[in-house]
């Protein structure tokens, strides 16, 4: 069907109906299907890029929902990007989720090469709030893991203010915020990060975060007993 012989107007619209059914099969069954799909349209991936595009992403799903996030990221790397003719939506929305699933594998340097690659496409995306926002709590990680925690906590915080953002996320932004105001090293930046996260309303609501918080508003010294919170 999706050899060379085979006209691609009478092959595309019988694979695009195939990766549309995947989501109705349960996990094992699609593993099986997608796997053997994608075996059979590589030698022609480029001319099946959508059709190979959504299958890998729904077998990617597959993976996620099963916690094998590494799998999960090697199969969305496979994804025709650079050489396809995909909007810079597309684009960014692949790279990020192969940085997702790197996040979730404990993989920060395998993720950052990803959050990189969807930074050049930033400029073309602005009035993609969801996008924008996902990037720059993905960037916030980064700092995180790099323990650059002066950066990531004023991130983490430019984070929680954006336009857009779910109330849920927003507080776990507010979180990773305080506890990279925790760790960051002693100095202005730290007394500022501290001053503005203690008079920000919501912090308030984070009971054990705003503890901490409020000891070093009041300048106390945190005890080991209190990292561990």
């Amino acid at each position: 069907m999706v050899n060379e012989k085979t006209p691609l107007e009478t092959s595309k619209p019988v694979v695009n109906h195939l990766a549309s059914c995947l989501s109705k099969l349960d996990n094992e069954s699609c593993k099986s299907v997608a796997g053997q799909a994608i075996s059979i349209v590589k030698p022609r991936q480029f001319q099946f890029d959508q059709e190979d595009t959504l299958i890998k992403r729904e077998l990617a799903e597959v993976f996620s929902a099963q916690k094998n996030y590494e799998q999960a990221a090697r199969t969305l790397e496979t994804i025709l990007i650079d050489q396809s003719e995909k909007s810079f939506r597309e684009k960014a929305e692949v790279w990020l989720m192969i940085a997702e699933n790197w996040f979730e594998a404990d993989d920060s340097v395998n993720a950052e090469i990803y959050v990189n690659k969807a930074a050049y496409l930033m400029h073309h995306l602005e009035k993609c709030v969801d996008i924008q926002l996902q990037y720059k709590s993905f960037h916030a990680k980064i700092l995180d893991s790099k323990r650059q925690f002066t950066l990531a906590a004023w991130k983490y915080y430019s984070v929680s203010n954006q336009q857009g953002i779910e109330d849920e996320d927003a507080y776990q932004m507010l979180q990773c915020a305080v506890t990279c105001t925790v760790l960051s090293p002693v100095g202005d930046q730290k007394f500022r990060l501290i001053s503005t996260l203690h008079k920000d309303d919501r912090v308030k609501t984070l009971e054990v975060h705003y503890g901490l918080l409020d000891k070093l508003f009041m300048g106390q010294v945190l005890q080991p007993t209190d990292y561990d919170q």
